[in-house]
C-alpha cells in the first residue's frame, strides 16, 4: 500500500514585460511539489547591467538570500542561413560554445543573442555558464492532512539598475 503524502507547490508569479531579461527557476529543475518542511532553493539570472533585485516575497514562509552559482546551460541552435540569430534564454556569463551535427558554423555572441557567420545551415547544442543569485524559500511550519496540496507563490520584484 502507497502511503499519501502532503505538498507544497511552488509557482513563481509573472513579471511585466521588459526588454531586459529575468529568469527565475527551481535549482532543482525537475521539481514543483515539495514535501512539508522541505526548503526550496530557487535561482535568479538576469541582465545586472539592466536591472537589480528590489525585493523577493513569497505567500507563505520566507525567503532568504543563499549566495551565488554558477550553471551550466544548453540549448539547441538552429541556424539555416548566415546571420541567422538564435536569443538564448539565459545571459551567458562568459563564451558560449558548439557542438554541431554536421556541418560546423563560427558563432558571434553579443549577450544573450548568438548569431552564424558562415558554415550554413548548421545546427548544434549551444553551450554555456550563467551567473544567478541564489535563494532559499523556508516554508512555513505546517500540519497538513495525507494528499492536502499547500501552493506557496513567490515573488520576484526587479527594478532598473
Amino acid at each position: 500500500m502507497t502511503q499519501a503524502q502532503a505538498t507544497i507547490v511552488v509557482d513563481f508569479g509573472a513579471g511585466a514585460d521588459t526588454d531586459a531579461v529575468a529568469v527565475v527557476e527551481l535549482e532543482d529543475t525537475g521539481k514543483s511539489s515539495f514535501a512539508p518542511g522541505t526548503e526550496v532553493v530557487f535561482l535568479v539570472h538576469y541582465d545586472q547591467s539592466k536591472l537589480r533585485v528590489a525585493s523577493v516575497a513569497a505567500s507563505s514562509g520566507m525567503v532568504v538570500p543563499f549566495g551565488q552559482a554558477q550553471v551550466e546551460r544548453r540549448t539547441q541552435g538552429v541556424f539555416p542561413a548566415p546571420d541567422a540569430a538564435v536569443d538564448l534564454p539565459h545571459i551567458p556569463s562568459g563564451p558560449v560554445t558548439a557542438t554541431w551535427y554536421g556541418k560546423a558554423a563560427a558563432i558571434g555572441q553579443e549577450g544573450r543573442r548568438i548569431t552564424a557567420r558562415n558554415g550554413t545551415p548548421a545546427i548544434g547544442e549551444l553551450v554555456y555558464k550563467v551567473s544567478c543569485l541564489r535563494y532559499k524559500l523556508i516554508p512555513p511550519p505546517l500540519d497538513l492532512a495525507d494528499d492536502e496540496t499547500w501552493p506557496v507563490l513567490v515573488v520576484v520584484r526587479m527594478e532598473a539598475a
